[in-house]
């Protein structure tokens, strides 16, 4: 069947990176951008042949072969496309994809990769006092950052509405819909979701 996705023509961490990252999962690739799908993980070098770094499989345990979505030379396709879009349009580039039942490649949007700037991260881990214990920890950082505010959790449209200015946006899932509330909220947190969500590019942009 159809395998689609979202990639970065370099790191969304360090506009330097030697790599592209893919994120793919089977289907549409509407379920990788709202957050929902489980996705797989590529980093593939960004000079030819385009080796592959590291891969990070979701593999459900139903699919006893535990095959990834994306064949080696698949990924490597897919990098090679990013770098030409990203020298096409002279900045790294975020870009949705999809491949057909036939293994055709179809580039859906490509778009500039935002980044924050990087005096924007100095002294964030001095803000965060030693001495506290963390109250959770780990995940996947989509946007780097430190704030502090009342927790609102947004589970509906009532909710959206409600939502008061300079609070942590706490969501189940990453749903493009919550990006309204993106200039109001001072922090988002997630409890699905990966940094080639819409929610999170969006967030990177703020």
């Amino acid at each position: 069947g159809a395998v689609s996705g979202v990639m970065y023509s370099r790191s969304p961490a360090d506009p330097r990176s030697a790599w592209a990252v893919i994120n793919a999962a089977p289907g549409l690739a509407s379920h990788v951008v709202d957050g929902r799908a489980t996705t797989d993980l590529f980093k593939v070098l960004r000079s030819s042949p385009h080796d592959i770094l590291a891969k990070e499989l979701n593999i459900p345990a139903a699919n006893t072969e535990g095959s990834a979505t994306l064949t080696d030379s698949q990924a490597k396709e897919l990098a090679r496309i990013a770098v030409q879009l990203e020298d096409h349009f002279g900045s790294p580039q975020d870009i949705e994809w999809s491949i057909d039942q036939s293994g055709r490649i179809i580039i859906l949007q490509s778009r500039p990769l935002s980044y924050i700037a990087s005096n924007e991260l100095k002294g964030i881990e001095d803000a965060v006092n030693n001495d506290e214990r963390a109250l959770l920890a780990g995940g996947v950082t989509a946007s780097s950052g430190v704030a502090c505010g009342p927790v609102h959790i947004v589970r509906t449209n009532v909710d959206l509405l409600n939502f008061p200015k300079s609070a942590v946006l706490v969501v189940e899932h990453p749903l493009p819909e919550w990006s309204t509330l993106l200039n109001r909220a001072v922090a988002v947190v997630s409890e699905t979701g990966h940094v080639t969500s819409h929610l999170a590019t969006v967030s990177r942009e703020f």
